[in-house]
């Protein structure tokens, strides 16, 4: 018996009795997809496999490198009952990268769901909560060469206001007042800081506050010294203060030599030191 090859189409299978087994042969054979779709931006996950693909059977792809998958279009075919595969369209793309990542801003909710940014896209920002408005607009764009235009400085920190002066300090080079800045105390002539030496404008909840100022104390001199055959005015005091002076007086029958004075003060970069030696009686 012979048999006309027409007599097989891929939309349609026969009984084996009528067909015999010369439709196996046949490219296409019923219930197997011949050989995958080919697609411009993107292979099949299993290259392995080149054809004879059994009904239902499915095959997703990937993109090639430098393309990405476009939300919402399809990346899978399947064997369909006619041993054809089901429809598939381009489904990669060209995109820009994730958007920049900013200090001061962060992406809104609509554009951090997304994956996919074609040429001409464009993205917003939303300041943090230590950041506020400038008047430029929040948006950057994805550029033909796939590259996001720089973001203008949209968000700037808020302001702490004026760093209020410790007593007997102040705040020095406070030209910068918005959130981060960091302000330095300096103590009065006589006071040393307690605590740290410098104040910083920081979040508090969803305002912006400078830290607690630190306190400036007065200077104790270490004691002054004695001398032999001879007194201070100050050893009755329970403590004497920066730039506090002593006088020095000498025995009965003994002769005072040197600075009969001296007093409390700074010297190579430490506090409450006196300025010279106290003096002899001789």
């Amino acid at each position: 018996m012979v048999f006309v090859a027409t007599a097989v189409s891929p939309a349609r299978c026969h009984p084996l009795w009528l067909l015999g087994f010369v439709a196996l042969l046949l490219p296409g054979a019923c219930g197997q997809c011949g050989a995958l779709p080919r697609l411009s931006h993107a292979l099949p996950s299993d290259t392995n496999r080149t054809e004879g693909f059994p009904t239902n059977t499915q095959m997703t792809y990937k993109c090639l490198e430098g393309f990405v998958k476009i939300p919402g279009k399809s990346d899978t075919v399947v064997c369909l009952s006619n041993s054809q595969w089901s429809n598939i369209e381009e489904f990669c793309g060209r995109s820009c990268p994730a958007p920049p990542r900013l200090k001061s801003a962060v992406l809104s909710d609509e554009d951090l769901r997304k994956n996919y940014y074609p040429a001409g896209t464009n993205v917003s920002y939303v300041c943090r909560p230590a950041y506020e408005r400038t008047e430029l607009s929040p948006v950057t764009t994805c550029l033909e060469n796939l590259t996001w235009v720089e973001a203008p400085e949209f968000c700037l920190g808020k302001s702490c206001g004026v760093p209020k002066n410790p007593e007997h300090g102040r705040p020095v080079d406070a030209t910068n007042n918005r959130f981060g800045a960091k302000v330095n105390i300096l103590c009065d002539d006589g006071y040393r800081v307690s605590g740290r030496p410098f104040i910083q404008c920081s979040l508090n909840g969803d305002q912006v506050e400078w830290s607690e100022l630190p306190t400036c104390q007065a200077i104790t001199c270490s004691p002054p010294p004695n001398i032999t055959n001879g007194m201070h005015n100050g050893s009755h005091l329970e403590s004497l203060d920066y730039n506090s002076s002593i006088t020095y007086k000498c025995d009965h029958n003994f002769s005072l030599t040197g600075e009969a004075s001296i007093y409390c003060t700074t010297r190579d970069n430490i506090n409450g030191v006196w300025n010279g030696s106290a003096p002899e009686c001789k």
